[in-house]
């Protein structure tokens, strides 16, 4: 169903695909990350907070741990939680440097006036993809699905001075 909505972008596809997954799976927390995902996708916010925070709870303790934060992460930010955002991204590299997290971590700190720590995630943002650039981020091959996600993005690597 992610699937669906990451490489294919469709997004309806995916929000009735990862609702199903949920329905069929309640104690699958890869289920929950992969439908917070979905539900941020389609713009419904509270939602997918919600089924962040449940992908949280399932896999406290396990390999997935990182993933779901950052997963709520994404939630939160596109939720406007700006400060439950940073917390939740921060927790999620004490464990792994993952691009998403990194790139949502630079808006929120961006978002919240905090701007050397949002160049610094945009300083290991461009460690990782040393040709990063404001047309790439608005390219459409640039892995970004959700349009409103690419517009913050693009805003917040600008304001913390990528060119």
């Amino acid at each position: 169903g992610h699937a669906y909505g990451f490489l294919l972008h469709d997004l309806d596809r995916n929000s009735v695909m990862t609702r199903e997954a949920v329905r069929l799976l309640p104690g699958s927390g890869a289920c929950w990350i992969f439908h917070a995902i979905s539900l941020v996708y389609c713009g419904q916010f509270s939602q997918a907070v919600r089924a962040a925070d449940t992908a949280v709870k399932l896999c406290r303790g396990t390999m997935a741990q990182p993933l779901t934060r950052s997963t709520e992460l994404f939630a939160r930010l596109m939720a406007g939680d700006t400060l439950g955002a940073i917390r939740a991204g921060e927790a999620s590299l004490d464990s792994v440097v993952f691009r998403p997290t990194i790139v949502d971590l630079m808006i929120a700190y961006a978002a919240e006036g905090r701007l050397e720590e949002g160049r610094s995630k945009l300083l290991l943002l461009v460690e990782k993809e040393p040709d990063l650039s404001i047309d790439m981020l608005k390219s459409a091959s640039y892995p970004i699905v959700n349009p409103s996600h690419r517009k913050r993005v693009v805003a917040a690597a600008t304001q913390l001075g990528l060119r």
